[in-house]
């Protein structure tokens, strides 16, 4: 962060000590595309950091549902989550139960959703967990049906 405040620095001084408009233009011009090109870094590094491993079981497979980007639920969001962005190739309804996992494998936390997709559909499908679960400690999460349901 301090080498790019101090380019950012020796390029405004340049750009002051420019005699003639279209120097002072390039000058400025560097600047902002240093600026933006920072700023992205900085959206593609949290945008990263929210991204989580999420399994989906064979029987979940098996029904034809697959998944593309899974990331945490975001700050503005109610409790504990993760949304999963999820692909149907037949239609499909019933539950799904997402199990936040530990380090060793063990389970920690538990959400169940209701699905009901279409042939050929897709969702953004949110889990919400107990606001008591210490998503610190969460590995990895995986996707099953619920034992009660029978999609």
């Amino acid at each position: 962060m301090r080498k790019h405040s101090t380019a950012l620095l020796a390029l405004l001084l340049a750009a002051l000590g420019c005699s003639g408009e279209g120097k002072a233009k390039k000058a400025g011009q560097a600047v902002g595309e240093t600026v933006t090109d920072f700023a992205k870094g900085i959206g593609s590094g949290i945008d990263k950091r929210l991204e989580v491993e999420v399994d989906l079981s064979p029987r979940v497979s098996g029904l034809g549902l697959s998944r593309t980007v899974a990331k945490a639920a975001g700050i503005d969001s109610q409790g504990k989550g993760i949304t999963v962005y999820m692909l149907s190739q037949k239609a499909v309804a019933g539950s799904l139960v997402a199990k936040a996992l530990n380090s060793e494998g063990t389970e920690i936390g538990r959400s169940v959703v209701d699905i009901d997709f279409a042939e050929d559909d897709a969702q953004y499908i949110t889990f919400q967990f107990d606001a008591q679960m210490d998503t610190q400690l969460v590995r990895r999460y995986t996707i099953d049906i619920k034992a009660s349901s029978t999609p």
